[in-house]
């Protein structure tokens, strides 16, 4: 676009300057001649000037783009890959917590339940329906105290900050607890490196 105003620019004041030199035939003919002349001179220089300028204009090299799209076609196949991979670990790890016979949970750094096997939710099956990932450990103590897993509570809110406040401080303990049912269940707890906690 740059070079084409170029041309047009050069070629109107060409134009320009020849109307002029015809406007001016009452002066001698040899200035009214080097006029005419200069006019053209102008708007000849301005259209190889802009033939020029557009021939140099910098084009995308085919090669750089084409480097370019190779590079992100890669990463998009190595991120396809990733998450391909990640999705056959959670797989895995899936397999091998429903394989034992032990309730197993996993916790993030929030607290909230990120997966659990069936045996552990077999341990409660007041609430199973509400252990499910993203549930927290503070809702799921709460729905299992109103549940009446632990017997009577006489201070819900203190019982719940309780649990949810010293849990942390089992880890590599085994702590025993009874369930208002007669049941005796073994719970071992780990912080893992990412804060959070398995449970078992």
């Amino acid at each position: 676009m740059i070079h084409l105003t170029l041309i047009t620019c050069a070629s109107a004041t060409g134009l320009a300057a020849f109307e002029l030199g015809r406007s001016i035939s009452h002066l001698s003919s040899d200035d009214a001649f080097t006029v005419i002349v200069l006019g053209g001179a102008i708007g000849l220089s301005g259209l190889c000037f802009g033939f020029i300028f557009g021939r140099c204009r910098p084009q995308p090299r085919t090669d750089e783009l084409h480097t370019i799209r190779e590079r992100l076609e890669q990463q998009s196949s190595d991120i396809d890959r990733l998450a391909e991979e990640a999705q056959d670990a959670r797989t895995t790890l899936l397999d091998a917590i429903e394989s034992t016979q032990e309730g197993f949970s996993i916790f993030d750094d929030q607290d909230r339940l990120v997966l659990c096997n069936a045996p552990f939710r077999a341990l409660y099956p007041e609430v199973a329906d509400q252990i499910r990932p993203g549930a927290t450990f503070r809702d799921l103590i709460r729905a299992a105290a109103q549940a009446g897993i632990y017997g009577p509570i006489d201070d819900l809110e203190a019982f719940i900050e309780h649990r949810a406040t010293h849990r942390r401080s089992w880890s590599f303990a085994a702590v025993e607890e009874s369930l208002a049912d007669g049941r005796w269940i073994r719970i071992s707890n780990r912080i893992t490196r990412t804060a959070g906690s398995s449970t078992c």
